[in-house]
């Protein structure tokens, strides 16, 4: 399943089957890639500056939380004798901010604090479309895009309404839908899951 196969109308219930199967999975993806580019150190703040420091510390970032995660470092320089606090390699997998510990260099009370500005978005159960609701379908639907799109700082289109016996109609969502898809896609690039 993938992007592609929303382009084709469906005509059918088994085609509408396939349809709703691939855009489910297809946010899913998105989602999952939102959720994965976000899990990363957004940011170390000083707050404790600590004293007594003659040589630069040591820093260590906690492991993250989320299996397959990849521990984030940082270091400390010395420029014009003062410490400068550099995050070395944000990570992955982080849901929430880690501990993050200072040791060595001499001093003492030098304190660390991370952020992590992780997302995990909604999706709503899209699968099979109630053809008895497409218009609750469709709000949820647009839900979705909203959020996906918000996460991902790009503009998502109107869809409209969701009716498969409107050929004409159709083909204008389609196009908008494909559109808001690609558009968080193309923002996820590298965090979206392969095979």
């Amino acid at each position: 399943m993938s992007t592609s196969q929303l382009w084709n109308p469906p005509n059918t219930p088994d085609e509408l089957s396939v349809w709703s199967t691939a855009n489910y999975v297809d946010h899913q993806d998105i989602n999952y890639a939102i959720s994965r580019k976000s899990s990363v150190i957004a940011g170390l703040t000083i707050v404790a500056s600590g004293s007594g420091y003659t040589s630069a510390p040591t820093v260590t970032i906690g492991p993250p939380d989320i299996p397959g995660g990849i521990q984030a470092t940082a270091d400390f320089t010395i420029v014009s004798s003062k410490l400068q606090l550099n995050l070395t390699n944000p990570g992955i997998g982080y849901s929430k901010a880690p501990n993050v510990t200072v040791s060595g260099g001499g001093g003492t009370g030098l304190e660390v604090q991370a952020t992590v500005n992780y997302i995990s978005l909604q999706v709503f159960q899209l699968d099979p479309i109630p053809l008895n609701d497409l218009a609750t379908w469709n709000i949820n639907h647009q839900l979705i895009h909203q959020q996906m799109l918000d996460a991902t700082k790009q503009q998502s289109s109107d869809l409209g309404n969701f009716d498969p016996s409107d050929r004409e109609g159709m083909e204008e969502y389609l196009f908008d839908h494909v559109q808001d898809h690609n558009s968080a896609r193309n923002a996820l690039t590298g965090y979206l899951p392969t095979g």
